[in-house]
């Protein structure tokens, strides 16, 4: 699709959106609109001409840049639902503001070559795209000087760049390439995850993953499985240790069922993505998910080592350690991940803890081992396992050359968020395989070298030990080696290692340990000086423990340790449990000494011995030492025939000895005959003929714990008996000594099984004959045998077989055919049924090691028909229970088993039949024990069944109605079984051509009976019956499987809907209601929903109960998991399986339930999302006519409501965009899947509104609904939601990637919300109060087509009010409202800045003057949007720091008085109390009061009521503001401002006594008012200082700069501090030093200057008498800065007023003289002196409060004062005041001076002030040292001295001779009434220092006596001075 339009004269077309070319030849563009280029440069072209292109530059030469299209993550345009690639070109100057670094323009055609994409591959576009984003971001990193990020961006890009180079290379390999594209992807995936970038998913040919190239559904899975592989513990270097041992084979099935996935998917559904079965299919070749390993390929060996000490012995001889030899064959180096794909493989499952650790903490081979040089030459690769888990981690080849990381799924195991998950786990296990349960590990153990000189042989033996258990828990592998530390056998150098087999998971997960049992061969006293003789001996040397930790052993590594031998300082006797003590207490132990230990290498290698061998064919050689026991599951097959006989202890007489025995015991294995069995018996190494035991020296009570195996055929078995052969040693070593007593024990009972397993004591027998002869005589009643009393030998018997059983019961059942019932003289006669009834007797080992046997005895039983049917049923049953069943059965696992079983050893023809009947008996029965027995088995009883019937279709060659699409496909191939019994099949008759049909269909019609007879039970609504419900809920999915094999599908779907529809929803019973949706998720999973014609049928009933559950108001977040998962899955099945996504319709009707579960779903769960990932599936797969149709088919059954809907889908799709990102932010390509959907719902919804509204408009009906309201207003704004989606602003490069494929989105909705809002017309007004927010903020948004849109709806709206009211006022009120509101938003201050306010005016300007209908009413409302902006700007601009809080202050106060002016009463009220809570935060109590009562003063004392507002209740206004008025009391008594508080509170006395008449609160008001009485006058407070500020230099801002303030300081606040904190805000300004106002020079430089200095406050009183005074000696009116203030302060007649001390003129002159100068009398001019005098707390109090003036004094010279002069004669005072609008205290603590005047006083009246000011302080500390408020007396002291010693000295005298003198009087007449004053000043300061000396006296200390004396003879001296 092209656009012409003409430019130039030429008509331009818009080219393919990948086009690119290079420049051919440097052009330099002179023309207008050209540009100039380079040779090289890359150019994107967008149009082209005939001869011209138009584009731009987008990289140059450099290997970096090559190509456009690399910003295309695809190299197939998509054909996207969008199609608006013609939008593209209008966006090239308005969509980013970094457009504007683009050079843009034409170019001829004949300077370029165009670029053919194909040329570059999907990995060398992405790289080119990385490189481009990245260098961005190196820039960033510059920029903003982040050093660290910025060195690794750079050398990440610097490599990106050199592979860069290297692909587009000609020269480069074909091989090279493809491992340099492994590292590129690597590398960028890495990259990715370390800055947080976008999450890239892939699909296995490296192409970005995206809705286009992958189903929706499996695409957010693969996201959440990334996601979850990255910040599970299997990340990082886990993965890294992982994947550095993956295999080469691109082919391979195997996978890695990585921990970190199993864990955090299957550990909690409401933490995972839903997924399904699907997964076996969906990852294929086609859709496959690539997790990029970001991992490097160190070598996992450790470097040289050296070798060992004295009496070392390196037993290991090869020149490579395994590890090394991984690292060799993978072809990877320490920098190449490249060649990954030559790396061997991980492919085991990992999902146990213990293994999972293993696997992470597994360190390579230290560099100080002994052995490094000399490491066996193993090729390790471990196990193959298959697919072991529905999703696992494996490697697959891309195509490319380079492995890449990907989810598989595998065949068996269950998700538990997929239809099989953990509360259906017994349903889906048809697997032949070993489940994800059960995983054997094998252990390779290694002994490298050992570094012990023993000097004499010894023996190694190696065991596994269970701490937990106590128990060893493998056989013993033996090392013999010489005197000299050496192998016996050479060859054996290098070899000495083993396999200890089939260690379960569970058993890794404990305290297991590597014990050493060293045994030395020789003397039996190692000191002794006797020569070694013929005789060796089997002596106790020492023990070795290692605790297998995850730093010992770890997966596919060897890792060596070193371990410490140690001996027992005790008697050796207790050698059998040293390596207890080792492990418990090794400190208590001595270690051998000069011993360095033995060095062993470790290796875990998980999966079963098969595989293992199969992947490391090395191994097939090596020793195997076996398990103790059976393994956790034995498979029908496995043939296993083992004795374990351990040699405990041994009790024997001393006889006639001095000292004890050195007993040692010879054991054989002889027949009855006394035949020897030679090589019967296997410990340590080898078979043998015979056992010796160790020799404990001088101990007649032995205690060996010495372990051999019997190994003899079965046959042989019942007729061997051991016979052991007891004997002294002596310590001469010359001969052996014959035995001292013999004993024997038979393997076999009579009854023909095994003896026990238990511990057995023998008795020892004397007698003189030798082994051979020995059991013979015992038949010889003539023999000289005789039992040795007291003596005993007592051995312990672990039977370990498959072919062999202790149980009576189970061998009578095996051997029921060959006795027919009776046994003959074995034991007594036992019929068929008794020996069923005993079955249930045996003991469950015995079952599962013979579950082949049993199964095909019960079977043939079952077959002949010889005994009751129900009582083989009931067995079989038990049997199966005992095999499934984990609650009770103590082994786990063995379904596969069971499965293994049935599928390839399960012959029976007929057993059908007999088992169908016996379910339906038992379904049709009452008894809950025997129904529960049956349900838990009954999903192996069908597969039994079908199998049977199978059986007999082949046997009479009837072919089997199955069907093709769901035949499971599990077959195994397994050993076949040697049993002592085969299953026996009846023969039968095959039947005619004419009874196949009767027969299927009579076996269909009973096998449906059954199914019936289960939908019948699923029915009943007793309480009692909900278990087995339950249980038959988890067992249906199995057995419906099982169907597919014989039923075809419409047969299966009626079974299914039939019993879905069975099973009723009771929201008591939760685990009801999650099984049967289980079901369903299962059903809608299989061949069911793919097949048409059930599809319709299935879809119908699983629509109905969803409906059901999820309109349940008790839906629990694993409810809504499952229900998502289920919806998820038909969305696949349709998109993936079906591909037919017209069938998407068949899901629209759960719409509203899918919103519902979203809106009831909280917002912390992955439940939430998997639901809103189904929303957006349905819509993204929906046409418009599914959209169209959906609206006509709720239209016609709903009417309204479906209005509602409409509603109520965009006010949650608003609610989801708005509250962040849905979607994890790092997922981009799902980001973009939602903005693309929603773009196209909000495009089909508006066709539908506007449907509406045409209807409306035909009406003529001008009344709107509340629903028409709320559709239009949710309209609007999801719309502006949508423009201001963060997400939709990306960078240039990342632009240009989301381009390619969606266009601009916000710029493609701009015509469609035009077209909806010029629609309304005269309706537009009435959406005024919700749309008023919207189209502001798309003013806002960064986005220059947005920005006109926004203004272009704004002023429509205008234009619509003015048509309509011919005022503007309802949007300019909703305006400011909304401006209010956006500003409080964290990025209000940025977005309301200079740039917006341009635009919003001018824009509006320009419109409104084209408008001749608005008038010049527009211009007034410009105006005053433009003031409220700029005020708004003010405030949120400030920098929220304390030292700009009276700046903000200030901001707020002009902000609220604006809105006042403009009655906006409830912006202005919500601004009163942010500034109040401003106050608050900052401790200013008083002017948070005071800010609280600008509300107050808005309301009235009336009962008018009034609407909830904020904490404020619903109330009148009476009792409003009565709370505001206690709300500021409160502030007040936190600031001390008691006077203010009680002047409140007398406001509310009146309303409490006579308007409310409440007592009451009358009582309690006054009782608070007493309390702040007392609080005035006991408690002292400190007021604070006050403080000018100019701020001089036009570096100030404007609103400052060049204007002087009062501050009020905080309270203790000295100076210092105050310039402090006025300096840190204005860090660059000077401070001036000087008072007087600065030069010209200052006052217009460019710096910043302050000039600060303290105040002080001039109350009301002084201020009166300063404006009453009749003379003046100097006034210099001042209007400061120009501000033209009309405040015209009297001050002609003002004389001298810096009376500081206006409140204590305590004398009792009578002089009533309104001419007083200085008036210090409160009284005001009549100075009424009889009132009684006010006290200095309240003076104190005046003095601060209600100023609004203050006084700054300096004293100056006007003569020059005589040396040895009076200075008082010339002391004079130049006054200067500063005015302030505002009275302290207020709202705010600065406020700025408005007038300044200056008055001088003459030295008489400076000398009044002084002596008054004094007086006043020295009866102010009087008073409180008398009332006993202030303690400390030190300053009352100095003060009392200091006046009185300055007395004395001369300065009150010095007062007397200037201006008591004659001379002055008769110089100075008018001046008769000061000296007066300063006569009385003088007279009561002697009475206030009497008093005051007579308090000191009081309270002063007895070491003061002696100052207090001299005081009062100073004060007698003074006072007789002052005598006038």
């Amino acid at each position: 699709m092209s656009r012409l339009f003409l430019a130039n004269n030429r008509v331009w077309n818009i080219v393919p959106n990948d086009t690119i070319g290079v420049a051919l030849f440097s052009f330099n563009g002179t023309e207008p609109h050209q540009i100039s280029f380079s040779v090289g440069e890359v150019l994107q072209i967008e149009e082209e001409s005939t001869n011209w292109y138009r584009g731009k530059i987008v990289g140059s030469n450099s290997t970096a840049i090559t190509m456009t299209t690399a910003t295309s993550p695809t190299l197939t345009p998509t054909n996207n639902n969008n199609n608006n690639n013609n939008n593209n070109n209008n966006n090239n100057n308005n969509s980013n503001n970094n457009n504007n670094t683009i050079v843009r323009g034409i170019f001829p055609k004949s300077y370029v070559a165009i670029k053919n994409v194909q040329d570059f591959d999907i990995v060398t576009n992405e790289l080119t795209q990385v490189i481009r984003e990245w260098g961005a971001l190196l820039m960033k990193y510059y920029k903003e000087r982040k050093i660290n990020e910025y060195k690794v961006m750079k050398d990440r890009l610097s490599l990106l760049i050199e592979w860069h180079s290297k692909i587009v290379s000609s020269t480069t390999q074909p091989q090279e390439v493809r491992e340099i594209k492994g590292k590129v992807i690597s590398k960028i995936e890495e990259g990715r995850r370390l800055m947080g970038l976008d999450m890239i998913v892939r699909t296995p040919n490296s192409e970005p993953a995206h809705e286009n190239n992958t189903g929706i559904i499996q695409l957010y899975r693969m996201h959440h499985e990334l996601d979850t592989l990255k910040y599970s513990k299997f990340t990082q270097q886990q993965i890294t240790q992982a994947s550095s041992i993956l295999p080469s084979s691109s082919s391979s099935s195997s996978s890695i069922a990585s921990s970190s996935i199993s864990s955090s998917v299957s550990s909690s559904s409401t933490t995972s993505p839903f997924s399904s079965s699907l997964s076996s299919n969906y990852y294929n070749i086609n859709n496959n998910v690539i997790l990029q390993s970001s991992t490097s390929s160190n070598s996992l060996g450790g470097g040289g080592g050296g070798g060992g000490g004295g009496g070392c012995t390196m037993l290991s001889s090869s020149s490579a350690s395994i590890s090394n030899i991984l690292s060799n064959q993978s072809g990877s180096s320490a920098s190449g991940a490249g060649s990954a794909s030559m790396m061997p493989t991980l492919n085991h499952s990992l999902s146990g803890n213990s293994l999972a650790s293993l696997m992470s903490n597994g360190q390579s081979l230290s560099a100080s081992s002994p052995s490094n040089a000399l490491k066996k030459s193993t090729p390790f690769q471990t196990v193959k396992n298959g697919s072991v888990g529905r999703k696992s981690l494996s490697r697959t080849n891309t195509g490319d050359g380079f492995v890449s990381s990907s989810i598989s799924a595998g065949s068996g195991g269950s998700n538990s968020l997929g239809p099989n998950n953990s509360n259906n786990s017994n349903s889906n296990n048809n697997s032949s395989g070993i489940n994800n349960n059960y995983q054997p590990n094998q252990i390779f153990l290694d002994l490298r070298v050992f570094m012990c000189a023993v000097g004499e042989e010894t023996e190694l033996y190696f065991s596994i030990y269970n701490k937990n258990e106590g128990k060893f828990i493998s056989e013993e592998y033996q090392v013999g080696l010489t005197q000299l530390g050496m192998p016996h056998d050479i060859d054996k150098i290098g070899k000495l290692s083993t396999l200890f087999l089939d260690i379960s998971k569970k058993e890794m997960q404990v305290e297991l340990y590597l014990v050493v049992r060293l045994i030395r061969k020789g003397k039996m006293l190692v000191d002794s000086n006797k020569k070694a003789g013929v005789v060796q001996y089997r002596r106790p040397f020492g023990v070795s423990v290692l605790r297998l930790t995850d730093d010992k052993i770890a997966v596919g590594k060897e890792i060596e340790s070193i371990m410490t031998i140690y001996t027992s300082s005790s008697q050796e006797t207790t050698f059998s449990l040293l390596h207890e003590v080792a492990i418990k207490n090794p400190s208590s132990l001595q270690s051998v000494p000069k011993a360095k230990g033995i060095c062993v290498a470790l290796t875990l290698l998980p999966g079963d011995l098969n595989s293992v061998l199969t992947e490391n064919p090395v191994l097939k050689d090596v020793q195997r030492t076996n398990k103790l026991g059976f393994p956790e599951v034995i498979f029908p097959g496995a043939v296993r025939n083992d004795i374990f006989i351990t040699l405990e202890t041994g009790e024997y007489s001393q006889d006639r000895k001095t000292s004890a025995k050195n007993v040692e015991v010879l054991v054989q294995v002889r027949t009855e005959e006394g035949e020897l069995l030679t090589n019967a018996l296997f410990y340590g190494d080898r078979l043998k003929s015979e056992y010796k035991s160790m020799v404990y020296y001088h101990t007649n009570q032995p205690h060996w714990s010495e372990t051999f195996r019997i190994n003899l055929p079965i046959t042989m078995i019942d007729k061997a008996y051991l016979v052991f052969s007891i004997r002294h040693c002596t310590t001469s070593e010359n001969k052996e000594r014959a035995p001292f007593a013999m004993s024997y024990l038979k393997l076999t009972n009579p009854d023909g099984t095994v003896i026990a397993n238990k511990t057995h004591s023998i008795s020892s027998w004397k007698t003189s004959k030798t082994m051979e002869e020995f059991l013979p005589s015992l038949k010889d009643p003539n023999n000289k045998n005789a039992i040795r009393k007291g003596e005993v030998t007592k051995v312990k018997v672990l039977l370990c077989s498959t072919m062999l059983t202790q149980n009576l019961s189970l061998l009578t059942l095996l051997k029921w055919n060959q006795y027919n019932g009776d046994l003959g003289d074995v034991v007594t006669k036992m019929d068929v049924e008794t020996i069923l009834r005993n079955i249930t007797y045996v003991d469950q080992i015995e079952i599962i090691k013979f579950m082949q046997e049993t199964f095909n005895a019960l079977f043939s039983i079952l077959d002949t028909k010889i005994s009751d049917p129900d009582l083989v049923f009931n067995a079989i049953t038990w049997i199966i229970g005992l095999l499934v069943d984990e609650k009770t059965s103590r082994y786990t696992n063995f379904r596969p088993v069971l499965d293994v079983y049935i599928e390839n050893h399960f012959k029976s023809t007929v057993s059908h039949i007999h088992l169908i009947g016996a379910l339906k008996r038992i379904l049709a029965n009452d008894s809950f024990k025997t129904l529960m027995t049956t349900l838990k088995s009954m999903e192996y009883i069908l597969k039994f069944i079908v199998t049977s019937k199978k059986n007999f279709d082949k046997f009479n060659g009837i072919p089997t109605t199955t069907n093709d699409n769901n035949t499971n496909d599990n077959t195994t191939t397994t050993t076949t079984t040697t049993t002592t019994t085969t299953s026996t099949t009846t023969t039968t008759t095959k039947p005619t051509t004419t009874t196949i049909s009767s027969t299927n269909d009579s076996f269909k019609h009973d096998l449906t009976s059954v199914f019936s007879a289960l939908s019948t039970l699923m029915k009943r609504t007793e309480g009692n019956y909900i278990g087995a419900q339950t249980t038959a809920l988890k067992i249906f999915n199995s057995m419906f499987n099982d169907l597919g094999q014989l039923f075809s599908i419409e047969e299966r779907c009626t079974i299914a809907q039939n019993f879905v529809d069975s099973v009723r929803y009771d929201e008591n019973f939760k685990l009801l209601n999650m099984e049967k949706m289980n079901v369903i998720s299962n059903l809608v999973e299989g061949d069911l929903f793919i097949d048409g014609s059930s599809r319709k049928i299935l879809v119908a009933t699983v629509k109905r109960h969803l409906k059901i559950h999820m309109g349940s108001n008790s839906c629990s977040v694993e409810d809504t998991t499952k229900h998502a998962q289920i919806i998820a899955i038909m969305i696949e099945q349709i998109q993936v399986k079906i591909k037919d996504t017209s069938l998407i319709w068949e899901l629209v009707d759960l719409l509203p339930e899918i919103m519902r579960a979203i809106i009831i779903s909280p917002w912390n769960d992955f439940s939430k999302l998997d639901m809103i990932h189904n929303l957006y599936s349905i819509f993204y797969l929906m046409e418009p006519t599914h959209y169209d149709n959906y609206i006509e088919k709720t239209l016609g059954t709903e009417g309204n409501q479906c209005w509602h809907f409409i509603t109520n889908l965009l006010q949650l799709i608003n609610q989801l965009l708005s509250t962040g990102s849905t979607y994890p932010e790092n997922w981009l390509t799902l980001s973009m899947f939602q903005y693309s959907t929603v773009k196209k719902v909000i495009t089909q919804i508006s066709k539908y509104i506007l449907e509406k509204l045409k209807i409306v408009n035909h009406q003529k009906n001008d009344d709107w609904t509340d629903i028409d309201l709320q559709l239009w207003s949710s309209f609007f704004s999801l719309s502006t939601t949508y423009f201001k989606l963060k997400g939709l602003n990306f960078s240039e490069t990342k632009q240009n990637s989301i381009k390619s494929r969606y266009g601009d989105m916000r710029n493609d909705l701009i015509p469609t919300i035009q077209q909806m809002w010029q629609s309304l017309d005269r309706h537009q007004i009435k959406l005024l109060p919700t749309v008023i927010s919207p189209f502001l903020e798309l003013m806002l948004i960064n986005h220059a087509n947005i920005k006109r849109l926004g203004i272009d709806l704004y002023y429509q709206l205008l234009k619509c009010e003015f048509k309509e009211y011919k005022s503007f006022i309802k949007v300019e009120t909703e305006t400011i409202n909304t401006l209010d509101i956006i500003t409080n938003s964290p990025e209000g201050s940025e977005i309301l800045d200079e740039k917006f306010r341009r635009f919003f005016s001018q824009n509006l300007q320009e419109k409104m003057s084209a408008d001749p209908l608005v008038g010049e009413q527009s211009k007034i409302f410009i105006r005053d949007m433009t003031i409220f902006l700029e005020l708004l700007y003010q405030l949120r601009t400030l920098p929220d720091r304390p030292e700009f809080e009276d700046d903000r202050t200030i901001a707020c106060m002009k902000l609220m008085s604006y809105l006042k002016q403009t009655d906006r009463q409830d912006t202005y009220t919500k601004y009163v109390h942010l500034l109040c809570n401003q106050h608050i935060s900052n401790g200013n109590y008083v002017e948070a009061g005071n800010t609280l009562l600008l509300h107050a003063d808005l309301l009235e004392w009336s009962d008018e009521p009034l609407e909830e507002y904020g904490e404020f209740r619903q109330q009148t206004k009476r009792e409003r503001k009565e709370r505001l008025f206690k709300q500021a009391i409160e502030y007040f008594d936190k600031g001390k401002g008691w006077e203010s508080a009680v002047s409140l509170m007398k406001q509310l006395i009146i309303q409490y006594e006579e308007i409310q008449l409440d007592y009451q609160k009358l009582a309690d008001i006054l009782q608070q008012e007493s309390t702040f009485y007392r609080k005035i006058i006991n408690v002292e407070r400190f007021f604070s200082e006050y403080f000018r500020v100019g701020y001089y230099g036009k570096g100030f801002d404007s609103n400052i700069q060049g204007k002087e303030f009062i501050y009020k300081g905080y309270e203790l606040e000295r100076m210092s501090d105050f310039v402090q904190r006025i300096q840190t805000k204005f860090p660059t300004a000077k401070l001036l030093t000087y008072t007087e106002l600065p030069p010209i020079e200052i006052l217009d430089s460019n710096q910043q200057y302050l000039q600060i200095f303290s105040v002080k406050p001039i109350s009301k009183e002084q201020l009166l008498l300063l404006n009453q005074s009749s003379s003046t000696t100097n006034i210099n009116n001042n209007n400061n800065n120009n501000n033209n203030n009309n405040n015209n302060n009297n001050n002609n007649n003002n004389n001298n007023n810096n009376n500081n001390n206006n409140n204590n003129n305590n004398n009792n002159n009578n002089n009533n003289n309104n001419n007083n100068n200085n008036n210090n009398n409160n009284n005001n001019n009549n100075n009424n002196n009889n009132k009684k005098p006010i006290s200095p707390a309240l003076q104190k109090y005046r003095q601060n409060n209600n100023i609004s003036t203050f006084v700054y004094s300096k004293p100056f010279k006007k003569v020059k004062t005589q040396k040895g002069g009076n200075e008082f004669k010339d002391l004079w005072i130049i006054n200067n005041y500063y005015v302030v609008d505002d009275s302290f205290p207020t709202t705010h603590r600065r406020s700025e001076i408005t007038n300044h005047f200056e008055v001088e006083l003459s030295p008489i009246e400076n000398a009044v002030n002084s002596i008054m000011a004094k007086n006043i302080e020295i009866a102010e500390m009087t008073g409180k040292h008398e009332n006993g408020i202030d303690s400390n007396i030190s300053p009352f002291t100095m003060v009392l001295k200091g006046v009185i010693d300055a007395a004395v000295n001369g300065g009150v005298n010095l007062y007397k001779e200037v201006f008591f003198s004659k001379e002055y009087i008769q110089e100075n007449p008018d001046k008769k009434q000061t000296i007066d004053k300063l006569r009385n000043a003088l007279h009561h300061q002697v009475q206030v220092l009497e008093k005051g000396l007579f308090v000191h006296s009081k309270v002063c200390s007895v070491d003061m006596n002696g100052l207090q004396d001299q005081l009062n003879i100073m004060f007698t001296r003074m006072r007789n001075e002052l005598e006038l």
